[in-house]
Formats: C-alpha cells, structure tokens, sequence
C-alpha cells in the first residue's frame, strides 16, 4: 500500500501508527505533571480514559486514534499538531477540526441531564458509523468500476495487439 492510501485508509479509521511512541510518552507525562495533574485530572479534562493515558505514557501502544490525540492535546492546552509533531505522526487539520467541533459540542452539553447527553452521543455516533460505511460502500463501488474499465480496455489492448 502507498502512503497515501495508509494515509486515506489511516484517516477513515481515525487509527493512526505513533512513529516515536517514546518521544509522545515522555512528553505527554512530563507535561501532565508540568501543569500538576494526575493522569486521572488529564483524563476527565481531556475525555480520553486514565487507562489510554497510562498506555501512551508507558510506551504500550503502537497505534492511536487521532480523536484520542486531539482530544489529549486540547486537555494539556498544546496545540494538536503539535503533539503529533512530536510522536512523528501525520497532522490531518480536517480531523483535528471535527474534534475541536466534538470539543465545542462537549462544552454545549454540559448543562444538560446525564440521560439526554448519551442519547445524544448515541446518535452521533451511530451517525458517524453510517458515514464510515457509507464511505466504505463508495470506495468498494469506485474500485469496482475502475477494474472494469481497466479490464476491459485491457481486452481492447489485446485485440490490437
């Protein structure tokens, strides 16, 4: 695969390789504690789970969610790029701008009832799936009628031959 196929089927996913899981561990725990907080602080003010925190900061992840790395870099205050930068993995801006709009969407729901905020979640996300299959469809649909084309001017080619 290309890398920019990686890079496209890397972006669907929303997975991504962390390049330098070392550099990203030591800078994520030395800033958490820098700004005097516990990975459990980080964690609530971030939205990402005290146990992915604790997998980046030891080292023991090779891949992460570029929702996960936005969402930690919003709660450390560092700009996303970069805390990409750092872990040597590649920026999408497109991305990072649909988390800053979760961020946004966070801060709007704040105020309302726990019940409401998870029916809320549920349907955004489920949402978000049907755009990822649809997505897929798409992909499977154009690589389907490009083998066609090709196929059939490869018997055109044939025959001139």
């Amino acid at each position: 695969m290309r890398s920019n196929e990686i890079e496209a089927s890397s972006l669907r996913s929303g997975v991504v390789l962390i390049q330098d899981k070392g550099a990203l561990a030591k800078y994520v725990e030395s800033s958490r504690k820098a700004i005097g907080l516990t990975m459990s602080d980080l964690a609530q003010r971030s939205h990402v789970s005290t146990r992915s925190i604790c997998a980046i900061e030891n080292a023991h992840t090779d891949t992460i969610r570029y929702q996960t790395l936005v969402r930690l870099a919003n709660g450390m205050n560092v700009l996303p790029k970069d805390l990409f930068a750092i872990g040597n993995i590649p920026f999408v801006e497109e991305y990072a701008s649909k988390t800053r709009i979760e961020k946004s969407l966070s801060e709007k729901l704040e105020g309302l009832p726990d019940s409401t905020r998870r029916i809320i979640r549920i349907a955004l996300e489920a949402n978000e799936k049907k755009n990822m299959e649809l997505l897929d469809l798409i992909d499977t649909k154009i690589n389907s009628v490009l083998l066609n084309i090709i196929s059939s001017n490869g018997e055109d080619i044939a025959r001139l031959l």
